[in-house]
């Protein structure tokens, strides 16, 4: 079968007996699909209110300021990361960081 012939993990195959023989297939869902469905909802929320919010900051801002803010998140999350995750960033990590402030301030 193709890769998008397959069934999805979770799902069971029902089968409905048609005049001509055939089987009509119908799919059920099954607990752990409903499940893995709800893991999603709270960052699917947290995605929705930061779009909501960065579309409302671009009202009060220039563009080029709004812009040049969401290039800096890179910047933010690794440092972040660092002081309340206690992550450990590796050197590649770091310089990647440091191209994105070379960028942002040759900008």
């Amino acid at each position: 079968k193709q890769w998008y012939q397959r069934r999805v993990r979770g799902q069971r195959k029902r089968g409905k007996r048609e005049e001509n023989g055939t089987i009509q297939e119908e799919r059920g869902t099954t607990q752990p699909e409903k499940i893995l469905t709800g893991i999603f909802v709270l960052p699917t929320c947290c995605d929705l209110i930061g779009t909501t919010l960065s579309g409302i900051g671009l009202l009060y801002v220039p563009a080029s300021v709004w812009q040049m803010l969401r290039g800096a998140i890179i910047i933010f999350a690794g440092i972040l990361s660092v002081i309340f995750l206690k992550r450990r960033l590796y050197p590649t990590n770091w310089i990647g960081m440091g191209v994105v402030m070379i960028g942002l301030a040759m900008v």
